[in-house]
């Protein structure tokens, strides 16, 4: 088994693999090493695009429904960019793709870092649509044990439905584990992040701008991070196409 830093990663400036690659030991030991890995067609292209079509039917109800005026309006501004809902399985034929994912080999793949007894938080599956425009629902520096159950380790499961981190927001990481949660930059600007925001700042002169990497992600491509990895909205003045994520 290669130790972090040699072996796997040698020739890996940046914790990725392809899917077939990819094993749990290898892959935990990315995770420990830099809070995250991306696995290159964790999701075979068929599946992941019928996790989009049922994704997009979503938010075709949920925008029908706001038109109809039956959404109240405090509540439009933060569902444009994600579903009024925590749970995947609640969309037309969310289930079934979800046991689906429940036995793929992307969860064997996760008992790397978090052992065989693996649990999937099923009230937590976050569905977004990302668009370029506008500041609001783009995400600052975060990491997601802010809001996460604590006491056990966490991976979190980031799905891309679309290609990303080009023409549409990605995701930028900080490539460093982390151990446990830092301080807030205890924002009073009334967004919907400012409890969990993290100073742009202090990140960069903590871990340096070398750390911080913003892969390019097509549909299927996942990343796995743990509760204590440091993440973001990749986003460019560029960038003018809208992306989808489970």
């Amino acid at each position: 088994m290669p130790t972090p830093g040699e072996g796997a990663f040698a020739a890996n400036k940046h914790p990725e693999f392809e899917s077939a690659a990819a094993t749990p030991a290898v892959v935990g030991d990315a995770i420990h090493k830099f809070g995250s890995a991306v696995i290159r067609g964790g999701l075979e292209q068929d599946f992941a695009n019928q996790i989009r079509a049922t994704v997009v039917r979503g938010f075709e109800l949920q925008d029908r429904a706001i038109q109809l005026g039956q959404v109240p309006t405090t509540d439009r501004a933060v569902l444009d960019d994600r579903l009024g809902i925590s749970q995947f399985a609640q969309l037309p034929g969310g289930a079934a793709l979800l046991q689906q994912l429940v036995q793929h080999r992307l969860m064997h793949l996760m008992q790397g870092y978090l052992g065989p007894k693996l649990q999937l938080m099923v009230n937590r599956s976050v569905i977004r649509r990302q668009k370029p425009s506008g500041t609001t629902s783009h995400t600052p520096f975060h990491q997601d044990g802010e809001f996460l159950e604590r006491g056990r380790p966490i991976i979190v499961c980031w799905i891309a439905l679309d290609p990303c981190g080009v023409d549409a927001p990605g995701l930028e990481l900080v490539t460093e584990g982390v151990g446990g949660l830092l301080p807030t930059a205890e924002r009073n600007s009334g967004g919907a992040y400012d409890s969990i925001e993290l100073d742009e700042d202090a990140i960069v002169a903590r871990f340096g701008r070398e750390k911080l990497w913003h892969p390019a992600f097509q549909a299927g491509d996942v990343g796995l991070m743990t509760d204590h990895a440091i993440h973001r909205t990749y986003v460019t003045a560029t960038m003018t196409a809208t992306r989808h994520t489970l």
